[in-house]
């Protein structure tokens, strides 16, 4: 993971912090996505399922490396 390289855990904290916007970002794109009919109702579950565990594990990694 790119994020492993920095050299302080502020600033692996800051990578992951955008890590995390990211991920945010890319639930809504696939809530759009599927809205606009770009994605069957199955695949943007299956996509929106695989979104939300990415945003939890990296949501916990942050909380954990915070306390």
């Amino acid at each position: 993971m790119e994020g492993s390289a920095r050299e302080t855990e502020k600033e692996y904290l800051r990578f992951l912090g955008i890590a995390f916007g990211s991920v945010r970002e890319l639930g809504y794109l696939l809530s759009l996505a599927r809205r606009l009919e770009y994605l069957d109702v199955e695949a943007a579950k299956s996509l929106e399922d695989d979104q939300h565990r990415a945003a939890g594990s990296l949501g916990a990694l942050i909380n954990a490396l915070k306390n």
